[in-house]
């Protein structure tokens, strides 16, 4: 069984005002196997969470040029199509 651990971004990386932002558990991983993918909803943020052979991958839930939801696609690799 896998330990999930939370990894610390490098500051660059973090979004403005998040720095003291708790770590929230949203899914299972084994509600989440290799080559899965799930939207989770938090508040007004749909997030799409894929679980690739290199590890968890969490982005946002839209298409950034056709607006449509990433989660009613399919993830090959670590690509949604």
């Amino acid at each position: 069984m896998t330990t999930p651990r939370v990894l610390q971004f490098p500051p660059a990386l973090q979004a403005p005002g998040t720095r003291d932002a708790r770590y929230r558990r949203v899914l299972g991983l084994d509600d989440l196997p290799t080559g899965a993918m799930r939207r989770v909803t938090e508040g007004d943020l749909d997030v799409l969470i894929a679980h690739t052979a290199s590890g968890i991958v969490a982005t946002d839930d839209r298409c950034p040029h056709m607006s449509a939801p990433l989660s009613i696609g399919r993830l090959e690799d670590c690509q949604v199509t």
